[in-house]
């Protein structure tokens, strides 16, 4: 092994340590934004809780296209990273957010970028949790409710009927299985 070669990693080893010791949200923030492995995004995600940075899950309401750092000890995961939102999907909804009811995200975005398959993916990701209070009854009927003129109104009227009849959201396993589907790192 070279000498030259050695002496630069060790001098980079050394600047690594001492920005994940003195500026350890930054440093992960750096890390996770430029990882496009799953896995590794994983290992990252873990080591970061270590740490004690809490890494959120994309959200509509305060994500942005690329992971952002929100506050001294949080980073927020980006909605580019959920599967099936491509770029302009992304794009569209963090330049329009934040969204306060399904009619207001759906008059605001893009509906040639972010369609129905896309929002079904940002819901099972929980990235719609804001928004939608059963994640199973806006997946089971997302071409209706994506299509009514109030989406809503036909979200409330949908699980109105689901209380009826007794049907239930995703337990919390489901959830975690879902959200691995088209997230990542399954936060």
């Amino acid at each position: 092994f070279n000498r030259s070669h050695a002496a630069a990693y060790s001098a980079i080893a050394y600047w690594q340590m001492y920005l994940k010791h003195y500026h350890p949200t930054e440093f992960m923030w750096a890390l996770m934004r430029n990882e496009s492995d799953a896995l590794v995004l994983t290992k990252y995600v873990k080591e970061a809780a270590r740490l004690g940075i809490e890494v959120r899950s994309p959200s509509v309401v305060d994500s942005d296209f690329d992971w952002t750092i929100s506050g001294a000890k949080t980073i927020v995961a980006p909605l580019k990273d959920v599967k099936n939102v491509g770029e302009s999907a992304a794009r569209d909804i963090a330049s329009k957010r934040p969204f306060v009811s399904l009619d207001d995200f759906f008059s605001r975005v893009e509906r040639r970028a972010v369609n129905r398959r896309v929002v079904v993916a940002l819901t099972l990701a929980d990235a719609m949790g804001a928004l939608l209070s059963n994640k199973r009854a806006f997946v089971d009927n997302a071409e209706k409710i994506c299509g009514a003129r109030s989406q809503q109104a036909s979200y409330d009227a949908i699980l109105a009927e689901w209380r009826k009849t007794g049907e239930q959201d995703y337990d919390a396993e489901e959830a975690i299985i879902q959200r691995a589907r088209v997230c990542p790192m399954a936060m």
